[in-house]
This record gives C-alpha cells, structure tokens and sequence, in this order.
C-alpha cells in the first residue's frame, strides 16, 4: 500500500485494479475519476503528476463508490505491479558475503534490475 504525499490517501492494487483505501472500503480510482484514472496500476503511475493534482481535489470518502466486502490483506496485490526496473542491494549483509565468499564491502552495492521480456 502507498500514501499519497500531502493527503492522507492510501493506494493499493486489487484485482490488479488502482484502488484508493478509504477506511474498512476501497474505491476504485477508474470509476471515482470517471475513467480518467485507472483501472490499470501502471497507467496511473504514468501520469502520477496530474493523478496527484486530481487527487488532493476529489473528496471520495463520501463516494458511494466502494467495494463492499472488508478489507483483507489477501486481497491487495503489488501497489506497482509491473514496474520498470527494481533496485536491489548485494552484499548488504555480512552473512551473504561471507556465503558468497566476498568481501563486505564498506558501502552497500546498488544494481538495477530489469524485468525479463
């Protein structure tokens, strides 16, 4: 789950759908922009600027909108489902370089990594 920076507004993913967490409900980030947002994850992450201008300026507590069942951990997927790339740390604790046979390095080791195609 993400927080939206200067709200309070909590995202996540169910059903692979953007949805806002809203207390014991979610509401589906599509249906509450009237399709402007959503309903893929990485569509709204695409245009994160206008989605968080939108957001600071919809009130979708008293949407209506929401699924109805109760939230449950189970039911949340990946906030970023697909992402681009990841960045991962090696030897970033002193027990894997010593399972590796390495060195610890003084500083963390930063990679990318990229989804396979």
């Amino acid at each position: 789950m993400m927080t939206i920076p200067s709200t309070d507004m909590r995202l996540a993913t169910v059903a692979d759908r953007m949805v806002i967490v809203d207390g014991e409900q979610t509401v589906d980030v599509a249906s509450l922009s009237g399709g402007r947002f959503g309903p893929n994850p990485m569509a709204v992450l695409e245009h994160w600027d206008d989605f968080l201008r939108w957001a600071e300026r919809t009130d979708y507590r008293d949407d209506g909108g929401g699924m109805p069942d109760t939230l449950s951990p189970r039911r949340f997927g990946a906030p970023v489902p697909r992402p681009r790339q990841v960045f991962a740390s090696a030897l970033n604790y002193p027990l894997h370089a010593d399972e590796v046979g390495l060195p610890r390095p003084a500083q963390p080791l930063i990679f990318t990594k990229y989804p396979a195609v």
